[in-house]
């Protein structure tokens, strides 16, 4: 079965990359926060700006983050990673340390390279940050087509209800796409990601209809953020705690059904008989 997982961002950095060393004092791991646009395929042509966690676990790549600083702007090819994180909190009411498991959507860098050192931009202002921000979402907005690109193939592994209120419609889909690539950082036995899929409009309402368990898709969109609050209990006493959580899904400009899909048959192929001449 074909395979791909691609990513590829031209972004504004927010912060100033995070690095650890080892014991030898050598890099071995790094992490920032990339600001990207999506351009929207409506008729206003309107713009979502999404802030993806980017993380490696692979020297040679958190060495390249050496370069950065906050407020440049870099291109980034990479792929998207699933993967389990423990987040813990003691309870105020019985001092329980509670442990929950949570699945986190992160993008994995293979290469990365600044495209513009914003280092002396505004340097004398008083309000350099504010200024920078300004300046980088107007840069952004101008390069909307190639800012937060994602191409994914996977097989769907759990669907949620389509809402439908006859004005609006929303669905939502796990997929599962398979690794063509080893994670130097991570568990030899994992080779799939279990990213989520959020489909708006009329879209959603085929993809209800044409999507069941194990249909595979392409899927050529966008990673979109948001940091939502989450409610969560204590395991000992029950008491309602609230996280802030950063979700991350894929927002497709268009999906592809490749197999297992309800489809009519002549819809999977193409006819080859009819060429002119």
């Amino acid at each position: 079965m074909a395979k791909a997982n691609y990513i590829s961002f031209l972004g504004q950095i927010l912060n100033d990359p995070q690095l650890k060393m080892n014991q030898n004092s050598e890099i071995f791991q790094g992490r920032l926060v990339m600001k990207v646009v999506r351009r929207f395929v409506d008729e206003n042509r309107r713009i979502e700006f999404s802030d993806p966690i980017i993380v490696t676990g692979n020297p040679k790549v958190a060495k390249m983050m050496t370069n950065f600083k906050k407020w440049d702007f870099c291109s980034m090819k990479g792929v998207l990673t699933t993967m389990n994180v423990t987040r813990s909190w003691f309870c105020p009411e019985c001092e329980y340390r509670n442990q929950p498991v949570g699945m986190y959507t992160l993008i994995t860098p293979i290469f990365m390279e600044k495209t513009m050192d914003m280092s002396h931009a505004f340097s004398t202002s008083d309000e350099r940050d504010q200024l920078l921000e300004t300046e980088g979402i107007k840069i952004l907005k101008s390069h909307n087509e190639v800012s937060n690109i994602v191409h994914v193939i996977g097989t769907v592994c759990k669907m949620t209800e389509l809402y439908d209120n006859g004005t609006s419609a929303t669905l939502n889909f796990q997929i599962a796409v398979n690794r063509s690539y080893r994670l130097i950082e991570g568990d030899p036995d994992v080779k799939t990601d279990y990213p989520w899929v959020r489909l708006y409009g009329d879209k959603a309402r085929e993809a209800a209809r044409v999507l069941s368990v194990n249909s595979t898709v392409f899927i050529d969109g966008s990673i979109y953020t948001k940091m939502v609050k989450k409610k969560t209990y204590c395991e000992k006493c029950g008491y309602e705690h609230v996280i802030n959580e950063l979700v991350s899904e894929i927002h497709p400009y268009s999906v592809e059904y490749l197999h297992n899909c309800n489809l009519p048959a002549d819809e999977y192929t193409e006819d080859y008989t009819n060429f002119p001449g």
